[in-house]
């Protein structure tokens, strides 16, 4: 895995928490992915950059992890079903800087894992595309930009 420094986090997040936020999901969420937000809670990954679709995206901030936090999983994945058209198996866990959502898809799962999904908000129905198979595939696609490097 590359390596990747969080900022801006909120601390740790206990095990209780998870617990609850997956009570109020009604699903598991990945282990790899718990790990690094339990202890990056609402981080913002660097490098945070991706390839995708011919272009660069740029991955925001982890959504709280913990039901208790403002800008948590549940909160916002509630909010995106309610007024964005998301279906019970998508829970969104990220944005980028153009307030879209980076998602856990359900409905694709892969030895167990959930699909990475990018929702962009601005389009009815999110018109949700792969990114990746699964939370660690997304890490390991992170680079810096180009002009970072110089």
């Amino acid at each position: 895995m590359n390596k990747i420094n969080w900022k801006y986090d909120e601390g740790l997040v206990g095990e209780k928490a998870v617990k609850k936020t997956e009570e109020l999901l009604n699903t598991r969420l990945p282990e790899d992915f718990k790990k690094i937000a339990t202890e990056n809670d609402c981080g913002v990954p660097h490098p945070g950059r991706y390839s995708f679709n011919d272009g660069v995206m740029v991955f925001g901030q982890l959504f709280s992890i913990d039901p208790k936090r403002d800008n948590n999983i549940v909160e916002v994945t509630r909010i995106g079903r309610s007024e964005h058209g998301m279906s019970d198996n998508i829970v969104a866990f990220a944005d980028d800087p153009a307030g879209n959502f980076l998602c856990f898809d359900y409905s694709q799962l892969n030895n167990g894992y959930p699909a990475i999904i990018f929702w962009d908000h601005e389009i009815e129905g999110g018109d949700p595309e792969t990114i990746c198979s699964t939370f660690t595939e997304l890490l390991n696609m992170f680079h810096e930009d180009v002009d970072e490097k110089k």
